[in-house]
């Protein structure tokens, strides 16, 4: 449905796959996409939320798949034809995502970016991050300070 807008009204779209236990997920989300000077800019673009929290949802292993989806946060800014311009595999400030739709650089097509089939990702990679907090512990993994 979003690639049909995106076509029909000639807009880029920015595809942002999220969970709910993902801590870079809520921070991009609250200080990126939330930041208004990138409000502003990202006027232009159709923005689509994917949210993995239920892994086991209806499509998510297919769009997993697709995008070749092995950690979060991922944010994918598509052209209108659904050709990749830009992806981002972790948390980046509002600056730096507003220069990234500003010089998007050439379209890919996104099959051609999916991981081959012995790559895809497992549930472990997808569910931890080295820098989140191991549970019950409420500090991060490696001893990482937090921040």
């Amino acid at each position: 449905a979003a690639q049909t807008q995106a076509r029909t009204e000639h807009r880029r779209v920015l595809v942002h796959f999220q969970a709910d236990w993902c801590a870079a997920c809520q921070t991009l989300r609250k200080d990126t996409f939330g930041d208004d000077t990138f409000r502003r800019r990202a006027r232009d673009v159709l923005p689509v939320r994917v949210d993995l929290t239920d892994e086991d949802a209806p499509g998510g292993a297919e769009l997993r798949r697709k995008f070749g989806v092995r950690a979060l946060p991922l944010v994918f800014l598509l052209d209108e034809n659904g050709d990749e311009l830009v992806r981002i595999e972790d948390f980046i400030p509002a600056t730096d995502m507003i220069a990234k739709l500003q010089n998007p650089g050439a379209p890919r097509p996104v099959a051609s970016l999916a991981p081959p089939a012995a790559a895809q990702p497992t549930r472990r990679t997808l569910t931890r991050r080295w820098s989140e907090p191991l549970p019950g512990l409420g500090s991060p993994a490696l001893g990482v300070p937090q921040g």
